[in-house]
């Protein structure tokens, strides 16, 4: 029993001290191996029970370290996925009371009443509130694994792994050790419990070789290449001295004591380089395998080919750059845009691995972007930038930049790279390799941003389409309407509204084309449609007065302009109609006179939504009466500024076209008028169309009179 609890303090100890000994001391290590410590002293004192007079004392003992060693664990559980988190005062509370009433129970008499030997104890009411503790703390492990398990699931097998060990641990030490002597008074199993240790012991051993629990492959490698470096040194000085001893004397003279001397200043000179040396060999042969450049461009490719979503590549890119490559401190950056529908906004972000990283990660210097973006370059040594850029950057950590620019040299991806774990110097081979993963990268990233664009263009388009009005009508009249936009997304709108006796007849055209004018349409649309049917206005000036302040206020927060023309009308009968507005001129096509006529809409010279500062004279609403078979017909200026061949070289469709078409076919329903101009632009433009396009046709309904009613 002696040998295996020897055994398990050696062990034990290696344990808690592997995580302190690493490069960079993190609160997660710190409580880990504070929580083995504590298990340590758990242990030895159940040992001591046995083998010690002051079998009291150390039983007491016990219950301390066990109630150090579990809140210990909470605060493990809380930083293993992210080990610079940061808990709450009040968190810290519910975990530092409770374990401060634990110890000061161990030590009450009224925990352990009487105890006459090891194996007769009377335990006192506390017992039960520090079971209490045990039980409620191990449920709190538990739900904190869980929660860390849905936020961070690429750490999910190793909070899986940890639980179930810390778990089968918990439970065979409380069988042990709380339940068997506190239900039954039975004690033989004191010396057993703490074996339920190496449980523990062993999966957190298997955790850090099997998935890198605490970088113990680095750990383990500089070992290695110590320990080889100093068998090498050694052998070095035997053969050194049996050469001495072969060739020059046989006893130790000054001459010997000069060439140790010298041999010892060599090897202190030389063994952290020859250790680097080793180390990279060592990294190279046993702990990744061979290092293939091609086999990690060939796996590299074959994800990103599938990746459709940012997060999944960044997350990737961390791994191949930790844990396949090897490279410490990686830190990613890449234009807000590319994450959030910003299009003006092309400052550079950071972007988390949702993995914990000891480096504070601190803004990126505008300065540094700069100097990057003048440089044109894949790969930027930090030597090879300024003084003043070599300021912005922790040269303790930053090494390497790679940097990854588009089509049009505009930068859209900046990697930091820090030292290799296995301390060696970069290399030519590295630097290709990290040329074409720059490559990959840019690649990658373009596809994702269109797709991105594409799905938010697909659903700007389903939006617009479905809220063009599709069942439309006016009193005594017979419309039909069409809209074709030239891009995805158009900037010419439609929309008709009835509320009570009145009705609104709404066209518009903004400026340009693409989701920008479709997102200031889809604006403008909304207003309007708020004003008619929640405010009491009837007359078309009044209702764009109305929405020119609206927009006015809304494109103050643009950056860019955008020019809206636009024309309302109201009637109610069908008749008379009331219009306001500046756009292309209406066609009214008059049928006893068959001819047509035009009415000019210059209300407005800017538009509106530019200026506030209209004069009221401009809100003045004209007039318009149709007459039975007459047909108004609205368009935007792409019908009349249509190219011939869709060449801007040759003559537009114009007005006079629109005229010729209009007398052509007045006969017609305003369906058969709406296909004959489509039929007659497709062949005009040979179906290519450089600006949205857009027309309403009304044609005010003949009374037929019953031929009967009039013999009567």
């Amino acid at each position: 029993m002696l040998a295996i609890y020897s055994f398990l303090f050696i062990l034990n100890i290696i344990i808690g001290l592997i995580p302190l000994t690493l490069t960079h001391i993190n609160k997660k290590s710190i409580s880990f191996s504070i929580s083995v410590f504590f298990l340590t002293g758990w242990s030895l004192s159940n040992f001591l029970i046995f083998s010690s007079e002051s079998f009291l004392f150390w039983n007491q003992v016990a219950y301390f370290c066990a109630s150090l060693f579990i809140s210990s664990q909470i605060y493990f559980s809380i930083y293993l996925p992210i080990a610079s988190k940061k808990i709450s005062i009040s968190t810290h509370i519910r975990i530092i009371v409770p374990t401060l009433l634990a110890i000061s129970s161990s030590f009450s008499p009224y925990h352990i009443q009487y105890m006459n030997n090891p194996r007769d104890i009377t335990f006192g009411p506390l017992h039960n509130i520090w079971t209490a503790y045990l039980i409620i703390f191990t449920i709190s492990i538990v739900k904190i694994c869980q929660q860390n398990k849905r936020k961070y699931p690429d750490k999910s097998k190793q909070i899986n792994f940890y639980l179930l060990a810390l778990i089968l641990s918990l439970s065979l030490a409380t069988l042990c050790n709380l339940l068997l002597p506190s239900l039954f008074n039975e004690t033989h199993f004191y010396k057993i419990g703490p074996l339920v240790a190496s449980v523990f012991n062993f999966s957190v051993a298997y955790l850090m070789l099997k998935y890198n629990f605490f970088n113990i492959n680095l750990l383990i490698n500089k070992i290695v290449a110590s320990g080889i470096c100093i068998f090498i040194y050694i052998f070095g000085y035997m053969s050194l001295s049996w050469v001495y001893k072969l060739y020059v004397a046989h006893t130790i003279s000054g001459v010997y004591t000069i060439l140790i001397g010298t041999y010892l200043i060599f090897c202190s000179l030389t063994f952290q380089t020859v250790r680097t040396k080793l180390q990279s060999t060592a990294e190279k042969l046993f702990l990744r395998g061979e290092y293939n450049y091609r086999k990690v461009m060939l796996n590299f490719s074959d994800y990103s080919s599938n990746c459709t979503n940012l997060t999944n590549l960044i997350r990737h890119l961390y791994k191949l750059l930790t844990d396949t490559l090897e490279i410490s401190n990686v830190q990613i950056y890449i234009p807000e845009h590319y994450d959030k529908f910003k299009q003006t906004s092309k400052r550079i972000c950071y972007f988390s691995s949702n993995k914990e990283n000891n480096v504070k990660k601190k803004p990126l210097n505008p300065l540094l972007v700069s100097e990057i973006e003048n440089k044109k370059k894949h790969i930027v040594l930090s030597s090879e930038l300024s003084k003043p850029a070599q300021d912005k950057l922790n040269l303790d950590y930053e090494k390497l930049l790679l940097s990854c620019f588009d089509d049009k040299n505009q930068l859209i991806c900046l990697i930091l790279l820090g030292k290799k774990m296995n301390e060696s110097k970069y290399t030519q081979e590295d630097y290709q390799l990290y040329r074409t993963l720059g490559n990959q990268i840019k690649v990658t990233l373009t596809k994702i941003k269109q797709l991105r664009v594409q799905t938010e263009m697909d659903m700007a388009q389903k939006i617009q389409s479905e809220i063009i009005p599709q069942n439309h009508s006016i009193p005594n009249c017979t419309t039909s309407t069409f809209l074709r936009s030239s891009d995805e997304v158009g900037g010419d709108f439609f929309d008709i509204h009835s509320k009570n006796d009145h009705n609104w007849i709404i066209l518009g055209d903004v400026a340009g084309h693409g989701i920008g004018s479709g997102m200031v349409m889809l604006m403008i649309q909304s207003i309007f449609s708020s004003l008619i049917h929640s405010s009491k206005l009837t007359d078309p000036a009044s209702i764009n007065k109305k929405a020119n302040k609206i927009l006015c206020q809304n494109f103050e927060r643009l950056t860019e302009l955008r020019p809206i023309s636009l024309v309302t009308l109201n009637t109610q009968d069908g008749k008379t109609y009331k219009f306001h507005g500046n756009h292309e001129n209406l066609f009214i096509y008059k049928y006893k006179e068959k001819k047509v006529v035009h009415h000019t809409i210059s209300h407005l010279p800017f538009g509106i939504g530019l200026t506030d500062s209209i004069p009221s004279n401009c809100f003045a609403s004209a007039s318009f009466t149709l007459s039975e078979g007459d047909i108004l017909f609205l368009a935007t200026d792409g019908l009349t500024e249509a190219h011939q061949d869709g060449n801007p070289k040759k003559e537009q469709f114009n007005d006079s076209r629109i005229t010729k078409l209009l007398e052509k076919f007045a006969h017609e329903s305003p369906e058969l008028i709406k296909k004959s101009f489509i039929n007659t632009l497709n062949d005009f433009t040979n179906k290519i169309y450089l600006d949205d396009l857009t027309f309403i046709i009304i044609k005010h309904n003949i009374v037929t009179t019953n031929p009967s009613s009039i013999n009567k």
